[in-house]
């Protein structure tokens, strides 16, 4: 049985069901416990402050990378971004 947030449970059966290693994947997440479970599961957290929690308690976990809008998510994602 799957443990719930923070434990990486969850990520790391989407990594082997996307047959991905952790250092292909980043998580994307608006609270403080999914930044927790990408950390616990050696992928990249990015924390998306339009949601759940507030910035200060997102940026407080020192996410990897930060997105105020979802376009953002295109910087980080240069073959999406140029095959638009």
């Amino acid at each position: 049985m799957a443990r719930a947030k923070p434990a990486p449970d969850i990520v790391l059966r989407a990594l082997e069901l996307l047959g991905a290693a952790p250092e292909e994947a980043m998580m994307i997440g608006d609270a403080t416990t999914d930044i927790a479970a990408a950390r616990s599961a050696g992928v990249m957290a990015v924390a998306a402050l339009w949601g759940e929690s507030s910035a200060g308690a997102l940026l407080a976990t020192h996410p990897d990378a930060v997105l105020t809008t979802p376009a953002d998510l295109l910087a980080h994602c240069p073959a999406v971004a140029g095959a638009l």
